[in-house]
């Protein structure tokens, strides 16, 4: 009978309550209210062995991690310093020193399409493909403005103590977060699409 962000709190609970050596956590803060956010990542700031986190929370992320591993779409798991380096690394494809290299990802329906499409004679990056390319990362970086703005504003004692404009700014939150993950997964798309069109 519980809901999702309640089945989550519990998981957790049970987790910081337990003694061990390594704790796997794949989103985490999915569900949560704000409290319960800063809450897990004060416990995982606190928590004396190893974290791994996969999370698409940017700000999460660069809270509580002090390592960074990017896996890209051909499969190359390269570490990174921050996560802005990875995301310029993304976005400007600089060179890295990997740290290991793991069996390529099966392709998903996209990847595939892709596949099919940069198979053929004239294969090439349409001038709307590469101008939408080109202006992924401050689409991203202006998203991911947005997200925290809206984080902020749901700490904020006037929006919390007004109910229904904490549920409206809780709301745009999740939908910022469904188009920060839109715009992650379009960008790997478009630099399978550019890396194919290189490799021709």
């Amino acid at each position: 009978s519980l809901s999702g962000g309640e089945k989550a709190r519990a998981r957790i609970a049970r987790l910081v309550l337990q003694e061990s050596d390594v704790l796997l956590l794949d989103e985490p803060g999915n569900d949560l209210d704000i409290d319960t956010l800063e809450s897990l990542e004060e416990s995982m700031q606190e928590f004396a062995g190893a974290v791994m986190l996969i999370s698409h929370d940017r700000y999460m992320i660069e809270a509580v991690c002090d390592s960074f591993l990017g896996v890209h779409a051909d499969g190359r798991v390269l570490e990174y310093a921050s996560f802005e380096q990875w995301l310029k690394s993304s976005a400007k494809s600089l060179a890295v020193s990997p740290i290991g290299v793991v069996e390529k990802l099966p392709e998903a329906g996209a990847d595939k399409s892709v596949a099919s499409r940069s198979s053929g004679k004239s294969a090439k990056l349409s001038y709307k493909d590469q101008l939408e390319y080109d202006r992924m990362e401050e689409r991203i970086l202006q998203a991911e403005g947005r997200l925290e703005n809206l984080q902020n504003k749901c700490t904020d004692p006037k929006v919390m103590a007004d109910s229904r404009l904490l549920v409206e700014t809780c709301t745009a939150l999740d939908l910022q977060k469904k188009e920060i993950e839109e715009l992650y997964s379009r960008w790997e798309v478009l630099e399978e699409m550019r890396r194919a069109v290189a490799a021709k």
